[in-house]
C-alpha cells in the first residue's frame, strides 16, 4: 500500500513585512515512496507543519486544502481532475520545487489573504515556485483571493480574502487561460516573478498571462512572456495598479525581459494619479501592440527595444501608446522595423494635456512614422509636450502632429516652443531627422503639423545637417537657427 510520509519540524514564525526571504523553510530530505499514488477522496486537507510529495500523484477529488500553519512541498507531478482546485489558506504555504501541477482545465490555486493586513505570513497565504516549478493547463493558475458561489450566479471573488503572496523564481506557467490573477489590495505587495517563463501553445486561448486589479508593488524581473499571436492574448493586463517590469544587469550587460507574439504585451489603465508602472530594459518582439498606457500619471518607459511589424493604419498596431497620460518619462527607447520597407509607427501620444511633458532621446528606425502626436497636448500659455534629442533614420515620416476636429482649440498640438532660444545647443530641440536632400518636396516628412503653430529651435554651429528639418508645413512651423 502506498504511503504519504509527513515530516514534522518546529519552525519559528517571524513577522515578514514587504520582503520575505527565500530560506524560511528548513530543507527536507527526499522521501522514498511508490512511483504513483491515486487520491480519490473528495477533499483532502494538509495540516502538518511539513508535508513533502515527492512521488507522482493523481488527485481525483474537488479540493486540496492547505490549512493555516501547514506547508505542502511538491517536487514531482501532481495531476488534478478538471473540477479540482487547491486552496492555500491564510497562514498556509505551498512550495512547488521543480514539481509540476497539471490537469485538463483544472480550476487552479486560490491563495487566500487578508486584505486588512500587511504582507505577513501569519495573515497571508503563500505560494513559492522555484527551480523550474510548473503550473500548466489551468483555467487560472493562481488567484490571490477566495472564490465563493453566491446565492445566484457564478463564482465571485471575496475581496476580503485578497492579499495572498506569490514569489516565483525560475518558474514556468504553460497553457493556462490566465496564469496569475491579483485582486484589489491596498498594502504594498511582496509578490515577485524573476526569470520565469509564461508560454501559450498555438492551440490554447490564453487571455492573459498576468491580470492585476488594484495592486501595488509587484515586481517582474527578466521574465519571458511568449504568446501565440492570438487576438485575445495579453502579457500583463492591469487596472489601477503600480508595478515594475525590469531587466536585470548593469552597463552593457543586461538580461532583458521579453514579450513576444502578443496582441497586447502590456495593457495598463489608471483612473487616479497615485499609481503608475515602470518598464525598463525589456524587448518587445513581433507584438501587434506592445505597450498601451491610459489615464496614468508618472509612467516610466526607458531603455527598451520595440520591434514593430504591423502597418501604420487606423486601428493598427504600434510600439508604445500614451493615451490621456501625463508626467511620463519616455527615454532611451529604440523603436524599429528590422527588414524591408519602412513599416509601422513607433510612438503615439494622445491627449496628454497641458503639462510640460517631454519625450527625450529615443531612436526611430525604418518606420512609416516615428511619432504620431494627437489631440490636445499644450496649454493656453504655450507650454506643453516637447520632443527633444530624438533620432529618426530611414523613416517615411518623422513626426506627425494631428488635429482632426472641425473647431479650433488653443490646446491643440504640442508646446509652442520646441526647444528654446538659446546659444546652448542642449537647450534647443536637438532632434536628428531623416533628411533625404536639402530641397523640400512638400511631403512634409520631417514635421507635419496640422495643429497650432510651433517654433522649432535648432543649432547652426554643427556639421550635422540632420538637426534642421527640411520638409515641414511652413504655415504651422517656424524654424529658428542659433549659433
Amino acid at each position: 500500500m502506498a504511503r504519504i510520509v509527513f515530516l514534522i519540524f518546529l519552525l519559528p514564525i517571524t513577522a515578514f513585512t514587504q520582503k520575505i526571504t527565500e530560506s524560511w523553510v528548513t530543507p527536507v530530505s527526499p522521501i522514498s515512496c511508490e512511483p504513483k499514488l491515486n487520491i480519490t477522496s473528495d477533499s483532502l486537507s494538509i495540516n502538518k507543519p511539513q508535508t513533502v510529495w515527492e512521488n507522482e500523484i493523481y488527485f481525483q477529488g474537488c479540493c486540496l486544502i492547505i490549512e493555516p500553519g501547514a506547508t505542502l512541498t511538491i517536487t514531482n507531478i501532481l495531476h488534478l481532475a478538471a473540477d479540482s482546485k487547491i486552496i492555500v489558506k491564510r497562514g498556509a504555504r505551498l512550495i512547488i520545487d521543480n514539481g509540476t501541477i497539471t490537469g485538463n482545465k483544472w480550476k487552479g490555486i486560490e491563495v487566500w489573504g487578508d486584505n486588512s493586513k500587511p504582507q505577513n505570513l501569519l495573515y497571508q497565504g503563500y505560494v513559492k515556485i522555484i527551480n523550474g516549478g510548473t503550473i500548466e493547463k489551468a483555467v487560472c493558475g493562481i488567484r490571490t483571493v477566495k472564490m465563493e458561489i453566491p446565492t445566484e450566479g457564478e463564482k465571485a471573488p471575496v475581496l476580503s480574502y485578497s492579499g495572498g503572496i506569490i514569489q516565483a523564481r525560475d518558474a514556468i506557467f504553460f497553457n493556462n487561460n490566465i496564469a496569475v490573477n491579483f485582486y484589489n489590495y491596498d498594502y504594498t505587495s511582496a509578490s515577485y516573478f524573476t526569470d520565469c517563463q509564461f508560454n501559450a501553445a498555438t492551440n490554447v486561448n490564453s487571455n492573459y498571462f498576468v491580470k492585476i486589479l488594484g495592486m501595488q508593488g509587484i515586481v517582474f524581473n527578466s521574465n519571458d512572456f511568449i504568446g501565440n499571436s492570438s487576438q485575445n492574448s495579453k502579457g500583463i493586463y492591469s487596472i489601477n495598479s503600480s508595478y515594475k517590469i525590469f531587466g536585470t544587469g548593469s552597463g552593457e550587460n543586461w538580461d532583458y525581459g521579453l514579450f513576444k507574439k502578443l496582441h497586447y504585451a502590456v495593457y495598463a489603465t489608471e483612473s487616479s494619479p497615485s499609481k503608475h508602472i515602470e518598464i525598463d530594459h525589456i524587448k518587445f518582439e513581433n507584438n501587434f501592440r506592445s505597450v498601451y498606457i491610459s489615464g496614468m500619471t508618472n509612467a516610466v518607459v526607458t531603455n527598451n527595444n520595440f520591434e514593430i511589424n504591423t502597418p501604420y493604419v487606423e486601428d493598427g498596431g504600434y510600439g508604445l501608446y500614451l493615451d490621456r497620460s501625463t508626467a511620463y518619462k519616455i527615454e532611451e527607447n529604440n523603436f524599429y522595423h528590422e527588414d524591408g520597407v519602412p513599416t509601422g509607427v513607433g510612438l503615439i501620444v494622445n491627449e496628454s494635456g497641458e503639462e510640460p511633458n517631454e519625450i527625450y532621446r529615443n531612436w526611430f528606425t525604418n518606420l512609416e512614422c516615428g511619432m504620431d502626436i494627437q489631440g490636445e497636448n499644450r496649454a493656453k500659455s504655450g507650454e506643453g509636450l516637447q520632443m527633444k534629442c530624438n533620432q529618426y533614420d530611414q523613416t517615411a515620416m518623422d513626426k506627425i502632429i494631428t488635429w482632426n476636429e472641425q473647431y479650433e482649440s488653443p490646446y491643440a498640438g504640442v508646446a509652442a516652443s520646441q526647444g528654446s532660444d538659446s546659444e546652448n545647443p542642449e537647450d534647443m530641440a536637438g532632434n536628428l531627422f531623416q533628411i533625404d536632400g536639402q530641397t523640400p518636396n512638400s511631403d512634409y516628412d520631417d514635421i507635419l503639423n496640422e495643429a497650432n503653430h510651433i517654433t522649432y529651435y535648432y543649432p547652426e554651429n554643427t556639421n550635422n545637417n540632420d538637426v534642421k528639418p527640411i520638409d515641414f508645413t511652413e504655415n504651422t512651423v517656424a524654424l529658428v537657427g542659433n549659433n
